[in-house]
């Protein structure tokens, strides 16, 4: 690839009847029509999670010098908000803030990394990018982010589980949908199409396109996952479990294994309790 042109969207080779791409143009909370604009996925990291940690930090440091907590203390509770870019579903972050408020024992401290992320989210919402989004997406979306939510735990749940699968378009289904309307997939040039933007792996079968050309070709979707730390929320707790992840895919022709073709192995590693930025207390008491 030469100085100055564009990384290449997609990856395609015929000898192989494979198709790779990010598969991030298939989700509409995270693409808005060209890599070069904005998204409202960008907006949540960058206006949110990235700066409420950091206006944590500052509002700690006068706690610190006044010897109300401890540097490391102070530390600990910005290293941990900083894992809010990890979660998934991002819009798990109240849960996560709250669980950290639960693990805080400075009251003052408390008070400032809730009143922090409700200001953060009230100012969020103001951001023109994002106040220019339709109340259809931007509503159910301040809704989710409020710490406040958690009172209404069976409402919140179906709102988040809305506001993922029908105000964002987000949802696996979505991504195999997608495959098979690949036009080199429906083409018959590509066999094998694979994903990576959903951070989940997954193998699942793709049609058959009639008419068959060729009985002995399996036709296969492959989300390779993510490499990163990712924290998953148990359904209806406040629980998270951290785990690395890492997905190898090979695709091989039919000359050079006869016996398979293709190999995915994928392994994860559980996240060390202890360490910096590790999950929440699971029985963390709500904030009020």
């Amino acid at each position: 690839m030469q100085t100055g042109q564009a990384f290449p969207g997609e990856f395609f080779e015929p000898g192989y009847k494979v198709l790779a791409r990010h598969g991030d143009i298939y989700d509409p909370f995270n693409y808005a029509g060209s890599r070069d604009a904005s998204s409202l996925g960008d907006a949540i990291v960058i206006e949110l999670l990235d700066r409420y940690p950091e206006q944590v930090a500052r509002a700690l440091d006068p706690l610190v010098q006044d010897q109300q907590i401890t540097a490391e203390e102070r530390q600990r509770i910005v290293d941990r908000l900083k894992e809010l870019d990890n979660l998934r579903p991002v819009t798990e972050a109240p849960a996560w803030v709250l669980g950290v408020l639960g693990d805080t024992q400075s009251r003052e401290a408390k008070q400032i990394i809730e009143e922090t992320w409700k200001r953060c989210v009230e100012e969020f919402v103001k951001v023109p990018y994002v106040a220019g989004q339709s109340w259809f997406r931007r509503f159910p979306l301040k809704l989710a982010l409020k710490l406040s939510s958690h009172v209404w735990k069976p409402i919140l749940e179906r709102v988040l589980g809305w506001l993922n699968l029908f105000a964002f378009g987000v949802g696996e289904d979505r991504y195999r949908r997608s495959a098979i309307k690949e036009e080199r997939f429906r083409s018959k040039q590509a066999s094998y199409v694979l994903y990576g933007h959903t951070h989940n792996y997954l193998l699942a079968p793709l049609p058959r396109l009639q008419p068959v050309t060729d009985p002995g070709q399996d036709n296969v979707y492959f989300n390779t996952g993510t490499w990163r730390m990712t924290w998953n929320k148990a359904r209806n707790t406040r629980d998270f479990i951290g785990w690395h992840v890492l997905t190898y895919v090979a695709i091989f022709r039919r000359e050079e294994n006869r016996e398979y073709t293709f190999e995915v192995w994928h392994g994860a590693l559980g996240q060390t309790v202890g360490v910096a930025g590790a999950a929440p207390s699971a029985h963390a008491p709500d904030a009020s």
